[in-house]
């Protein structure tokens, strides 16, 4: 059999499972890559009720991270829950050091869907920094809003898309749910569509979304096939049974 991809989640530990790290590794397993999981904070959390969150300083996760940059050929990570931009950036930074073709895919999760706030970045010089070390951000409707200062989502798409490849997830898009955008740095936008079904929500979906787009990237496949496909994977995701925590089918 041929040699899996590697690839490395950077993310909060949900004990529920559902989420973060745990939820990105289960989705590398099942798309037939090998993931690494480096823990960014311990949640205290169940799939419905966030309630605290103990983070890892920047030193502790570059820690984790950098023996296993320097033993495997790894060229795909993903980051999911962070302290705040400047620790993100300052981790990003010293990875790349090691391996300057890391392809980065960032989903900014800046408050939990209880309701729970981590912190509130906006569109600043760090901000646009760590924006521009990343091959893809994908933040749902609700995150993009708050990535910059501009209330009108269109005009805040354009800036960011001046930066980064951005797949605007649809999950919490007030008029087409379930339709995502990906917006193409300095390109054109492409629209992938929902399937109809009785598809329920999900603790996690978006990490499952993101980290499935992160194994196909691996594997070869260019931004767009792999955002089509790793569509269909958090349907089956979604479709999976119809309590909060999905179950992952390769």
């Amino acid at each position: 059999m041929a040699a899996r991809k590697y690839v490395m989640s950077i993310a909060g530990f949900d004990p529920s499972g559902g989420a973060g790290v745990l939820a990105d590794i289960k989705t590398f397993e099942q798309l037939n890559v090998y993931g690494f999981g480096v823990c960014s904070a311990l949640t205290v959390q169940t799939d419905s009720e966030f309630l605290s969150v103990e983070w890892m300083s920047v030193s502790q996760v570059i820690d984790q991270a950098i023996p296993l940059i320097r033993k495997f050929p790894l060229q795909f990570l993903k980051l999911g829950l962070m302290k705040d931009v400047d620790s993100c950036l300052e981790i990003v930074r010293r990875l790349k050091r090691e391996q300057p073709h890391l392809h980065i895919t960032w989903d900014p999760v800046l408050k939990s869907s209880s309701g729970f706030t981590f912190y509130d970045p906006l569109l600043s010089g760090p901000l646009e920094s760590l924006l521009r070390e990343c091959f893809l951000i994908t933040p749902n409707y609700l995150e993009a809003g708050l990535l910059t200062s501009n209330g009108n989502i269109e005009l805040a798409m354009g800036e960011l898309q001046s930066l980064a490849n951005v797949l605007l997830k649809g999950g919490h898009h007030p008029t087409m749910p379930g339709h995502d955008f990906l917006y193409l740095k300095n390109g054109p936008i492409k629209q992938f569509m929902p399937r109809e079904s009785n598809a329920s929500g999900k603790h996690g979906s978006g990490c499952v979304l993101s980290a499935a787009i992160v194994a196909y990237l691996s594997q070869g496949f260019d931004l767009t096939e792999a955002c089509y496909k790793a569509k269909k994977y958090a349907y089956q995701f979604l479709i999976s049974n119809d309590s909060l925590l999905g179950y992952h089918h390769g």
